[in-house]
């Protein structure tokens, strides 16, 4: 009889903990929203979010998360810049799986602050600028443009994939730019910290290092570096 009960005990409480467990997913299921907001040709990402962009028509800012989060999440724009950020009385509130969908025409911008990842697909704009402050990632997988700037602060990372005759790269920290797989024709890159910046350049590199950064470059460009510490720009 004792073994019975014991037993019984034991379902109700296995019961109602599953039913528990149940009820707090239920309560962070993702549920989907689109906002409305202004035009925009720049984008920032400012919380531990991730954000998928689209070159495409019409304009569309969709965001996936639980109904809590979707409540904490801003999506603002001032001077054609979307920032994706948390309410500022909310910013020390853990957050869950929040996955943000842009659908943009043009672009002009793309950054990342704080510990979010970024990801585009093809973009094709005159100029573009893509940075990462902080620990974030950024990635744009097939890029067409004629002048790009890239950065990061921190020890974020930015990967970069496509062409761009001209591109300026600086790392401050111990960030890594990855843009071996980016055709240039030239380059200015400079590290000040140990940062790792990976090119590939056509016809002319200058390279200003301060500190143990590296620099790594394919295409057997001229180069022309100032080093102050032990890095180094290799032929690779």
């Amino acid at each position: 009889m004792k073994t019975l009960r014991l037993l019984s005990c034991t379902l109700v409480f296995l019961t109602g903990l599953l039913f528990s467990v149940h009820l707090r997913a239920a309560g962070r299921a993702a549920d989907r929203e689109v906002r409305e907001v202004a035009a925009f040709t720049e984008i920032t990402l400012a919380n531990s979010a991730t954000v998928v962009v689209t070159q495409g028509s019409p304009q569309k800012v969709e965001v996936e998360a639980s109904a809590e989060d979707l409540r904490r999440l801003e999506t603002t724009v001032s001077n054609g810049k979307l920032r994706i950020g948390i309410k500022s009385e909310l910013r020390s509130v853990n957050l869950g799986k929040i996955t943000v969908y842009i659908t943009v025409p043009e672009i002009n911008a793309l950054a990342v602050s704080g510990s979010g990842f970024l990801k585009a697909g093809s973009v094709k704009t005159n100029a573009l600028q893509v940075s990462v402050s902080g620990s974030g990632r950024l990635e744009v997988a097939q890029l067409q443009t004629t002048e790009l700037n890239s950065s990061v602060s921190g020890s974020g990372s930015v990967s970069l994939a496509g062409s761009s005759p001209r591109h300026s790269a600086s790392i401050s920290g111990s960030g890594s730019i990855k843009a071996n797989d980016l055709r240039s024709e030239t380059c200015q890159v400079s590290i000040s910290g140990s940062g790792t910046c990976r090119l590939n350049v056509a016809r002319s590199l200058d390279a200003s290092l301060r500190g143990s950064g590296n620099v790594y470059v394919t295409g057997n460009p001229t180069i022309n570096s100032k080093t102050t510490g032990s890095g180094r720009v290799h032929r690779s």
